[in-house]
């Protein structure tokens, strides 16, 4: 019986040092302040060997970055570096993957480059720096739908309880793109949502003239609003 009962004592003592460690863990793990925005659903979740893989390429490319010397392109650096982000994002070394996206933004600043930094500030939870690194990517390329959505859906969680100042940026977005059906059938939704009912119909009547495969969504969209 005494036997038994000290087995239990050791047992329970076992349990509460992985307690422990587990709470431990919890503590010194990076900690991510997230707005309240559906940017930061895409973290990849790893299984351990998906993990190991990622850790063992991330190693590799910094290694192969670090042989780089001067005579290197800045094509090759600009590739290697964006492999070296994916690895770092993909194991959520956030503070690692900013400073690979500046060391690449330094190199070469593209469009692309600025809202990949901008969508990692934003997760970061950076809302500030994200909008302005958006608005530089926008001034570079102001005819690319996606930099303008990326916008505006910052601008919806940053204003969600004021959406009407939305309309100018959609009307600026229209213009820059030459009216994209993106932002077209974007700009008709939000119209939706605002209650303007006739200028969301004659939205989604443009975006059924643009996209005829969406007529069906477009269709649905009109009617509940007649």
């Amino acid at each position: 019986m005494k036997k038994s009962h000290t087995k239990y004592i050791r047992l329970f003592m076992a349990l509460l040092v992985v307690v422990g460690l587990y709470f431990l863990f919890l503590s010194t793990s990076e900690s991510i302040s997230y707005p309240e925005t559906s940017f930061h659903d895409g973290k990849t979740y790893l299984d351990p060997v998906g993990k190991n893989e990622a850790e063992k390429n991330l190693a590799e490319t910094q290694k192969l970055y670090d042989s780089y010397n001067a005579s290197t392109s800045v094509y090759t650096r600009v590739g290697t570096l964006m492999r070296l982000y994916g690895y770092q994002e993909s194991l959520w070394s956030y503070l690692e993957a900013k400073k690979t996206l500046e060391t690449l933004i330094s190199l070469q600043t593209s469009s692309n480059t600025l809202r990949t930094y901008a969508l990692l500030l934003w997760k970061m939870g950076g809302p500030r720096e994200a909008m302005e690194a958006i608005d530089h990517a926008i001034v570079l390329s102001p005819t690319l739908p996606d930099l303008w959505n990326t916008k505006i859906d910052f601008l919806r969680v940053l204003h969600k309880n004021n959406l009407k100042n939305l309309d100018s940026t959609y009307r600026n977005a229209l213009k820059k793109t030459n009216n994209s059906i993106d932002i077209v059938s974007g700009y008709a939704h939000y119209l939706e949502q605002m209650g303007k009912k006739s200028e969301s119909i004659e939205y989604y009547k443009k975006a059924t003239e643009m996209n005829p495969q969406g007529k069906y969504e477009y269709q649905d969209a009109i009617n509940r609003q007649q």
